[in-house]
């Protein structure tokens, strides 16, 4: 396990090491809120370009409520 928590530290360059954690923060909201990451990530992507700047804050993990198909 120690390898895997040390292959972090390695993430290319400062723009990966941006990026990862960025990534990493989303995980652990969505995880703190009870909610699937993998579906909020779906459903925010599709939804994104089609949001109004005013609603943006609906779509982030705390405010989440998944899109009717």
């Amino acid at each position: 396990m120690g390898t895997l928590k040390q292959n972090w530290l390695f993430v290319g360059n400062e723009r990966g090491g941006e990026k990862s954690a960025i990534i990493a923060s989303l995980v652990a909201t969505c995880k703190d809120n009870q909610v699937d990451f993998k579906a909020w990530l779906e459903d925010v992507l599709t939804r994104l370009g089609t949001t109004r700047h005013d609603d943006i804050d609906s779509l982030l993990p705390h405010n989440w409520t998944p899109a009717r198909n």
